[in-house]
């Protein structure tokens, strides 16, 4: 972003076009990349949590190990499941 020369708003752009392609993971290591950069914007805030959501919801019953990854990087609470 820095070396792109690229403002927040085409950085927002690129993430919701990537989250259209269903590349959540790239979109959301990017909006994680951008929000160090960008640290104002709470629109990249958003998309992050957005695209968090959606490569958690595409992986939650293939993948348990990535559905753990998504959710930190998503900064959420993992909650446990009752007994």
């Amino acid at each position: 972003m820095l070396y792109l020369d690229q403002s927040a708003e085409d950085v927002e752009d690129a993430l919701r076009s990537m989250m259209e392609g269903g590349d959540y993971e790239l979109a959301l290591q990017m909006a994680i990349a951008a929000e160090a950069r960008y640290k104002d914007k709470a629109d990249i805030t958003l998309l992050r949590e957005e695209a968090a959501d959606r490569a958690r919801a595409a992986v939650q019953f293939l993948d348990p190990f990535r559905f753990v990854t998504y959710t930190e990087m998503a900064k959420k609470e993992h909650l446990s499941t009752p007994n």
